[in-house]
């Protein structure tokens, strides 16, 4: 009951979506260019010995790191997608298993009637066998 509750809350949010790209801010670089330690910066990136446009340094390591964090998302994305269509198939099946459950038996297959016939049956068969006990019996010069 209560993992059906987790996964029907979790299914009720958003789903994850990817963000987009903000606006370019004013006077920032319109492309990444490398650093490479010990040479003068790119020369698209200084003008008359000044730099003419904003960015940041990241560090190679550090940003290597960002692509893999950003893989794992993209992988847990895909797992997660993956085992709730699992759970969804789970309830779906659930609910058509409680609709069987719950749905109008015809009349001789409910309890109450499945007595009854029973009863049915066994006055039936003793009278069966009692009539053919009597005939046997007339039958064979018996006295009534």
């Amino acid at each position: 009951m209560i993992a059906l509750l987790l996964v029907g809350s979790s299914m009720a949010a958003d789903p994850l979506v990817w963000p987009s790209p903000p606006e370019p801010v004013r006077s920032e670089c319109p492309q990444s260019s490398a650093l490479i330690a010990g040479k003068p910066p790119p020369v698209d990136l200084v003008e008359a010995g000044v730099v003419k446009c904003s960015a940041v340094a990241e560090p190679t390591s550090s940003l290597a790191y960002l692509l893999a964090v950003e893989q794992y998302g993209r992988a847990a994305h895909e797992i997660h997608k993956l085992e709730l269509e699992q759970m969804q198939n789970q309830i779906d099946w659930y609910k058509a298993e409680l609709d069987k459950a719950n749905s109008a038996k015809p009349w001789w297959q409910r309890s109450t009637s499945q007595r009854w016939i029973g009863r049915f049956e066994i006055v039936a068969l003793v009278g069966l066998v009692g009539g053919a006990s009597w005939g046997i019996y007339t039958a064979a010069g018996g006295s009534t």
